[in-house]
């Protein structure tokens, strides 16, 4: 979702105000670039921070990654919002929810540390 601005501008509000608004959510696709941050770079192959994490990154770079997932989306956020409050509760959520997949994934690592349970195996279903 490259142009959400537009969509934005023209769709959603276009020259409605007030209670002419429509008062829905509206749910599109990720903001341009955050798939490849998350999964892996569609042109070059560079992997994304699941891609990292599934291949067993023993240095936790995927780490770095999923940063680099939220700072992207903040920043995407920020370029659509008009107001701080706005911007800053968005930020918040975003962070909360990376904050959680990181803690879910931490756990899986820990869980493969016992030799029993093995990522490949289930990393579909997880």
């Amino acid at each position: 979702m490259l142009r959400i601005d537009a969509l934005r501008d023209k769709l959603i509000v276009g020259d409605r105000a007030g209670d002419a608004l429509y008062g829905r959510i509206f749910v599109v696709s990720a903001f341009g670039g955050i798939t490849d941050l998350l999964l892996e770079h569609k042109t070059s192959g560079a992997p994304g921070a699941f891609a990292a994490f599934v291949g067993g990154d023993s240095d936790h770079g995927w780490h770095d990654r999923l940063d680099k997932v939220a700072d992207a989306m903040c920043a995407a956020q920020a370029q659509v919002l008009d107001h701080a409050a706005d911007i800053e509760r968005a930020d918040v959520f975003v962070r909360d929810r990376v904050l959680g997949a990181r803690n879910c994934l931490i756990d899986l690592q820990r869980l493969c540390s016992h030799g029993d349970f093995h990522l490949s195996e289930h990393m579909g279903s997880a």
